[in-house]
């Protein structure tokens, strides 16, 4: 009896031990060194090896270049809203200056204008006495402090340039002079002053959505930069090194035409002899 029971024990186990499980095991990829290093080879490669605020502002993002704060979420459009209702006004106040042909004295004198002659009314309704208008000691002061460094920067620019001793900044200075000279030929003071306003508010914002993009495109240039700088300095050591052998070969002629000319006056001597 035991050796039945102990005998359908062994067949139960069996059949469990061979029965197939329902859950099929998960397959196994084998990842090899290879694939991983292309892998991480090809991320490198594709990311760009200098940034381009960096290369040119010693910054490592447009929030930095622009000061931070309010004013660079500004102009980053940290809030879409704000941002979008400040570029509206100054939209419609260029359009309303370029459409109706005022300017900003005339709409400055025209407002005034109607200013003092609606003043009469209410100046009848203001007491004998209004206050006197002074300026402060320490406001002065203040105004005149925050002024004075830019103040002596810009004396010290116009001196370096009067002088002339920098020939490339005087140089750097015209070339800047007639850009915005071609500039405001073309545009006005209103719509040159938009343009700006337009161009801070759309190309940070651009660069900053396809900063990768725009840094691999600027990485490409300055190193093709390079290379024809590398080239252009080896043709002018090349020039340099042809220019000095020329001369060297032309002091070499010059002394055998002397010393062939002192040979002919020693043979004309020695015949005459």
């Amino acid at each position: 009896m035991n050796g039945h029971v102990n005998d359908e024990d062994d067949v139960s186990s069996t059949s469990t031990e061979t029965m197939p499980s329902n859950r099929s095991p998960e397959p196994q990829h084998p990842v090899s060194a290879s694939s991983s290093s292309t892998g991480v080879s090809s991320a490198s490669r594709g990311l760009p090896k200098t940034r381009l605020t960096r290369l040119l502002f010693g910054k490592n993002s447009v929030h930095d270049i622009l000061g931070g704060g309010n004013f660079a979420n500004l102009l980053l459009w940290r809030s879409a809203l704000l941002s979008g209702a400040v570029l509206l006004f100054h939209t419609l106040v260029w359009a309303f200056f370029f459409f109706s042909n005022w300017t900003l004295v005339s709409l400055m004198s025209t407002v005034l204008m109607v200013s003092l002659t609606n003043a009469t009314h209410v100046m009848d309704r203001l007491p004998d006495t209004l206050p006197l208008l002074l300026l402060k000691e320490y406001e002065v002061k203040r105004i005149a402090t925050n002024v004075r460094p830019l103040t002596n920067d810009v004396l010290a620019f116009v001196h370096r340039l009067a002088v002339g001793g920098n020939l490339k900044l005087v140089l750097k200075a015209m070339l800047y002079l007639y850009i915005g000279a071609k500039i405001g030929a073309w545009f006005d003071f209103f719509t040159l002053l938009y343009v700006l306003l337009l161009l801070s508010f759309v190309v940070p914002k651009l660069y900053e959505m396809y900063e990768t993009d725009v840094d691999r495109v600027a990485d490409l240039a300055y190193e093709r930069s390079k290379g024809y700088y590398s080239r252009a300095g080896n043709a002018g050591r090349l020039a340099a090194a042809a220019a000095v052998a020329k001369a060297k070969a032309q002091d070499v002629n010059s002394k055998c035409s002397m010393m062939r000319s002192k040979a002919h006056r020693c043979s004309r001597l020695l015949a005459s002899r």
